[in-house]
């Protein structure tokens, strides 16, 4: 499946490229992604016994009015061939292309609740700090965490939510408990 979705953003790369409109697309591609952040539509795109053309006037009415027909157009084809749930993480693969083609590094950050703007803003110097590269923050929520975030960047995962913390501490009393 990881090669699916790279095969996909590796079209679309290409095709930006050849177009010139790597900034136009990459902010395009960040506006598909902030428009899919809700999982019904998610959920609705990945479902098999949805029809193409449902699923086809969703992304139209979500997101004709700021994307362009090309991208539109790439989308309808993942579509088209059953593959309604690479469109999220081919569009990732596709930002991480562009963003290792021009110094830059998405993370991905999912917390218990909505950051504020001067959290996010923190989040992006350190994490700037730590890579080198300038990083653009894709925030999502997830109730599930209880508290804190996980960060996926560069292929790595930090997880710094409650669940993690309880489960480290638990397994670390559970440790200390046999010795």
């Amino acid at each position: 499946m990881g090669e699916l979705k790279d095969s996909y953003a590796n079209e679309l790369f290409e095709l930006s490229r050849a177009q010139g409109k790597l900034a136009e697309h990459t902010e395009q591609v960040t506006f598909i992604l902030d428009s899919l952040q809700e999982k019904e539509y998610r959920s609705f795109l990945e479902a098999p016994h949805f029809s193409e053309k449902a699923k086809q006037q969703l992304l139209e009415r979500l997101l004709a009015d700021n994307v362009s027909g090309d991208l539109l157009g790439f989308l309808y084809r993942i579509l088209q061939k059953g593959h309604g749930a690479m469109i999220v993480p081919a569009l990732l693969s596709y930002l991480e292309m562009g963003n290792r083609y021009s110094r830059k590094v998405v993370a991905s950050v999912i917390s218990a609740a909505p950051l504020s703007d001067g959290q996010i803003n923190t989040l992006r110097k350190a994490l700037a700090y730590k890579s080198g590269k300038q990083v653009e923050i894709l925030p999502t929520v997830d109730p599930s965490l209880l508290g804190g975030f996980r960060i996926h960047m560069d292929g790595r995962l930090m997880d710094c939510s409650l669940r993690a913390r309880l489960t480290n501490l638990k397994e670390s009393l559970l440790k200390e408990g046999t010795e």
